[in-house]
């Protein structure tokens, strides 16, 4: 049954060419992009994320 909401559902081979085949070069180009983030220290990504450093170490705590 086609879907009511009106959103385009792309079928899973069109999602595959969307992506590049090999994943950490994929990762680079969305670092290139501004899409994520890539720090080699917590600290470097808070000051990337503008989060305060202990905000973040909060957030990535097991609960």
């Amino acid at each position: 049954m086609p879907s009511t909401t009106g959103l385009f559902q792309p079928s899973v081979p069109a999602m595959l060419k969307l992506h590049s085949g090999d994943r950490l070069a994929a990762v680079d180009k969305a670092v290139e992009r501004g899409v994520l983030k890539k720090a080699d220290t917590l600290g470097e990504l808070a000051e990337q994320l503008e989060l305060d450093l202990v905000v973040l170490k909060e957030s990535l705590a097991p609960q």
